[in-house]
């Protein structure tokens, strides 16, 4: 007995369907997209940084962000750090680079000052002379 085989399904060739392929990647574009953009400053809570008229950007070298948070919080690469953690996170930078890394330190508007200025003070005692403190330029009211 002999089986009919039709000339339709030996001449069908397979077939990938581009369209959800594409939109596969649109979707994972746009992922990376938002991900990277929020992720442009480091900071483990929010900071109501003040304004200051002389606002800058930072540029492109490699930053020490040091957050203060309202309540004299501290935090270092997403966690939060006691002022001993944060001493000793700031001795692992080589000794060659300390006169030379930016550090920068947001700190919240209702920050205490004396929170800062201890801060301040304990990354100035680790050779860190490039110490500025981040503003964010006035909205036009």
């Amino acid at each position: 007995m002999r089986f009919a085989t039709s000339r339709r399904l030996r001449h069908r060739s397979a077939e990938i369907n581009l369209i959800p392929l594409i939109d596969l990647f649109l979707n994972i574009l746009v992922f990376f997209i938002v991900t990277t953009t929020f992720a442009s400053t480091e900071s483990f809570f929010f900071v109501d940084l003040p304004e200051a008229s002389a606002a800058g950007q930072a540029g492109e070298r490699k930053l020490v962000w040091i957050n203060v948070g309202s309540a004299g919080e501290i935090s270092v690469d997403r966690k939060i750090v006691t002022m001993e953690e944060l001493k000793a996170n700031l001795e692992t930078i080589p000794a060659e680079k300390r006169a030379t890394i930016p550090v920068v330190i947001r700190a919240d508007r209702e920050s205490k000052h004396g929170s800062v200025v201890t801060v301040i003070d304990l990354v100035r005692q680790q050779g860190l002379q490039n110490v500025g403190i981040a503003t964010k330029s006035p909205t036009n009211r």
